[in-house]
């Protein structure tokens, strides 16, 4: 068990830390660190989130949507949802 302060090793430090690859380009899209139950899917720019729990992260074109969990819900009712 690591104490307060003290220096994780690699694979502790791996186990915190996730990057999402997609597309042909291999470009890395997600960058995620001590995140749970945290959705990023973005068409274009890289996306890094540190120490969130229960968010959506949507980028789509020049428009980016964040949101919780427990919010998405209401999605449909942003001014911007009506194209959609």
């Amino acid at each position: 068990m690591a104490q307060e302060g003290a220096l994780e090793s690699p694979e502790q430090e791996a186990g915190r830390r996730h990057v999402a690859e997609r597309g042909g380009d291999g470009g890395q899209r997600a960058e995620l660190v001590d995140c749970r139950e945290v959705l990023v899917e973005s068409d274009g720019p890289r996306v890094s989130v540190i120490g969130l729990e229960g968010v959506i992260v949507v980028v789509d074109g020049d428009e980016v949507l964040v949101t919780s969990t427990s919010g998405v819900q209401k999605v449909g009712k942003l001014s911007g949802a009506v194209n959609q």
